[in-house]
């Protein structure tokens, strides 16, 4: 049987791993019914809190001018008493070409850091509730960049017949 330890470190692998898939289904699958996701700092003037639907809707809009997000450990601090883990993550966004190819010499690289609190359930093996803590500085590139996604793929869509 797995530790407590491996339990919520293993958790905190398969949520990040949402975010290389863009899948909401495979964060669904590991959210308690009760989740609640929380972006701050509150100065970023960001959505939510999100319940468990309304973060998969998120996740599903993503998909629509993002390839892939993935997202890599640079620590992991579980801890066992609170049914808590600690990360702290760097992240990566891949654009999809089509929206890449209508740019001119535009640059659509973005690499994020980020702090996550995801506290467990009792067993550790579903997320209650998530406090991502994100750069300020590189969250309103990240947001100039959405949308100017947003435009090219309007764009795309309004020269389909």
């Amino acid at each position: 049987m797995a530790s407590l330890e491996s339990t919520l470190f293993d958790t905190a692998t398969a949520y990040m791993q949402v975010f290389t898939t863009l899948e909401p289904d495979t964060i669904t699958s590991i959210q308690t019914d009760d989740y609640e996701h929380t972006f701050a700092p509150a100065s970023l003037s960001l959505p939510g809190p999100y319940n468990r639907e309304q973060y998969a809707a998120h996740i599903t809009s993503l998909r629509g001018f993002l390839r892939s997000f993935p997202v890599r450990f640079k620590r992991v601090w579980p801890n066992t008493t609170q049914r808590q883990v600690l990360v702290w993550a760097e992240s990566e966004a891949e654009f999809l070409d089509s929206i890449k190819e209508t740019a001119t010499q535009e640059d659509w690289t973005f690499h994020g850091e980020y702090m996550w609190l995801l506290t467990m359930n009792e067993s550790g093996d579903k997320v209650k509730q998530v406090l991502e803590f994100l750069d300020s500085k590189k969250a309103e590139q990240m947001r100039a960049l959405i949308f100017k996604a947003i435009d090219k793929k309007k764009d795309l869509e309004d020269k389909d017949p």
